[in-house]
């Protein structure tokens, strides 16, 4: 039989790049699909495989498929319309599963939205739809259509109302009471109300506490730490056959200040991405990021999938090599935005590798990278210099960036000591006293990991999601780099006609770490083809740092370059204009000081050499003597100068 057949069958409900649709027929040769829309096309089974297969294609649920079809009766739109609410606020919360949280929903949505409590669904029955809503695919359509089932008859709604009531005021209490005293008050409050012969029999109370949530009861009921003791048992043991069956991943942040190796000056905290194998407890593989104040990239994820099933070089400082490599069958990891984005998923779909999302404020679903991440903190960090704890960085007076001495080549080949020559080299309670090393060698005896076939397939996806239009005969344009092949063109044009749009735009990844070619997604057949740049200033491997920093400063319209005697071209003629100018300025003061002397000499010869010689009778001291009278000139002591001379003495 065809894989197509045992996969999928008529009539399945199916979720098909995004939009829900419903298989109409299948047969070995073709399928035909319906969109909500009532658009229909036709595919080859071999296309259903392969969406299926990069994670495109999400079977719902197989059996009681409900029937897509769309609410066009008055009370179906209303009945959605009410419910809609209650199963969207109950989908965020951290307890969906309990009954005390669709109760608390129960109460928020009904005052938000102004509705009747006796309107509103009771907390069974809105935990009963929800989870088909989470079957459904969050399919509003498929909760108000679900299939009528056979059932028992149904309970008064007074007393569905006493029975909740008091499981959750009597039961769902710190030392509450038992069970069986609850459901005797259930028939004595049923007997006040007038509802003895409509009350709820005991088998359908013990059912009622039988689906409460286990967490949640033990919660209310013995506390927090009781239900923290009871989740990390329940969910900390696993059974194991085989390396790479189960693999963690995490990232631990650290306050360890790092220097650039070249200028020593301070480049951030560094966040570790962690990847653990559960049956050998060794770790495959680790990336670093780091930043003044650093978040958890999805490049950083992806690169750390790729590294786990790369084959890794020899570190330089370590003496042990990597023990385990290989395709991991399932990844279990957290639901934060990094793991779960699109180029991780996409990845893990290339690779045929399940990802598991572990619930959020959980960390006992992924214990042994929990586990591992306290380690690292516990012994690697608390050994680096300048390492500050959590506790202590709000006390402490000095800053990471002050007490950063680590470089971040020295970080990293202390982690690779830390974990190849340490780590995996040391006694490890799980494995019974073996060390990871030991035990990975004994298991890789009898049993071989998986490898990727095709090394360049990891090529395809790198760097982040991005969206651009495809420009006819230039292709996609970002940070002033064209990308173009005639396959992008061809593309183009394909969806220029499905589309009706002249630039339709794609999907694509671009790594600003080498912007030499993008990885773009043809949506039509869910292919990716790389397409590279045409600019010739990128080279290969080159970044998006490196190309900026060699492109000419951008010119605006209110700047302007004027030719100006000072203009480069002109420097020789400038200096030699200047020596000119320089050697006519010594030149003047030379003739100006040799004047000044040369008049001073001057003056030196036509000084009288005594008191008492006689000066000339026509000239006096301001010119010539025009009076006609007689200049006395006599000799006079100091005492005589006080007297004025009469110059006009007849005597």
């Amino acid at each position: 039989m065809n894989n197509s057949q045992m996969i999928f069958s008529e009539g399945m409900r199916i979720k098909y790049f995004g939009e829900n649709a419903q298989i109409e027929a299948i047969k070995p040769e073709f399928a035909v699909i319906t969109f909500e829309n009532k658009a229909a096309t036709m595919l080859t089974p071999k296309q259903l495989n392969h969406a299926f297969k990069i994670g495109q294609l999400i079977v719902k649920k197989r059996e009681n498929a409900v029937l897509m079809q769309g609410l066009t009766l008055p009370e179906d739109i209303k009945a959605a319309e009410l419910l809609e609410p209650f199963l969207i606020e109950l989908h965020n919360q951290a307890h969906k599963n309990s009954l005390a949280t669709a109760l608390k929903v129960i109460a928020r949505v009904c005052k938000k939205n102004n509705i009747s409590p006796d309107d509103a669904p009771s907390g069974t029955t809105l935990r009963r739809k929800y989870k088909v809503y989470v079957e459904q695919e969050l399919d509003i359509a498929a909760v108000i259509k679900m299939p009528i089932k056979a059932r028992a008859p149904r309970l008064d709604k007074s007393v569905i109302k006493i029975t909740e009531k008091c499981i959750y005021d009597l039961y769902l209490q710190r030392n509450g009471l038992k069970a069986s005293q609850v459901l005797k008050t259930i028939i004595s409050e049923c007997a006040n109300a007038g509802l003895s012969d409509k009350c709820i029999s005991s088998s359908q109370f013990y059912n009622m506490i039988k689906k409460l949530d286990p967490l949640e009861v033990i919660r209310c009921r013995q506390g927090h730490d009781a239900a923290r003791r009871l989740a990390r048992e329940s969910g900390g043991k696993y059974v194991l056959d085989f390396p790479l069956q189960r693999v963690e991943i995490d990232a631990v942040h650290t306050k360890v200040g790092l220097l650039c190796d070249g200028t020593l000056k301070f480049i951030g905290v560094p966040i570790i991405y962690i990847a653990i194998d559960t049956y050998t407890r060794c770790i495959i593989a680790y990336v670093i990021s780091y930043g003044e104040s650093p978040s958890e990239l999805s490049s950083a994820v992806t690169e750390l999938i790729k590294k786990c099933v790369s084959p890794k070089s020899k570190s330089p400082k370590a003496m042990n090599d990597w023990p385990l490599t290989g395709i991991p069958y399932a990844i279990f990891g957290d639901a934060g935005s990094a793991f779960v984005a699109k180029e991780v998923t996409l990845l893990m779909a290339q690779l045929n590798t399940h990802y598991i999302t572990t619930e959020t404020k959980s960390p006992w679903k992924k214990p042994f990278v929990e586990s591992f991440n306290r380690t690292i903190r516990g012994q690697f960090c608390d050994s680096m210099p300048g390492y500050m704890r959590h506790d202590e960085e709000k006390n402490y007076d000095q800053t990471i960036q002050n007490m950063a001495t680590v470089t971040i080549t020295e970080f990293i080949d202390a982690l690779d000591v830390f974990i190849l020559d340490h780590y995996h080299q040391n006694p490890h309670s799980g494995l019974y006293g073996d060390t990871p090393a030991n035990y990975c060698e004994k298991a890789l005896e009898n049993f071989a990991p998986k490898m990727i076939q095709d090394m360049s397939m990891l090529k395809v996806i790198k760097g982040s999601e991005d969206e651009g239009a495809i420009q006819p005969s230039k292709g996609i344009q970002k940070n002033g780099v064209f990308y173009s092949s005639p396959q992008l063109q061809k593309l183009g044009r394909e969806l220029a006609t499905t589309k009706k749009s002249r630039s339709p735009k794609v999907t694509y990844f671009y790594d600003k770490n080498d912007i030499s070619e993008i990885t773009v997604i043809n949506d039509l057949d869910a292919t990716m083809f790389q397409v590279s740049a045409k600019n010739q200033n990128v080279r290969g491997g080159m970044s998006l740092k490196e190309f900026k920093s060699g492109l000419p400063e951008k010119i605006t319209k209110n700047m302007h370059f004027p030719f100006t005697p000072f203009n480069k071209v002109l420097t020789g003629p400038n200096e030699r204009k200047d020596r000119l100018m320089r050697e006519k300025r010594e030149a003047a003061e030379l003739r100006k000081a040799e004047a000044k002397k040369k008049e001073k000499a001057a003056l030196a010869s036509q000084e009288p050499s005594g008191m008492g010689e006689h000066i000339d009778k026509n000239k006096s001291r301001f010119g010539q003597n025009h009076t006609d009278k007689s200049i006395v000139t006599e000799r006079r002591s100091h005492d005589d100068w006080e007297r004025p001379v009469d110059f006009f003495d007849t005597e």
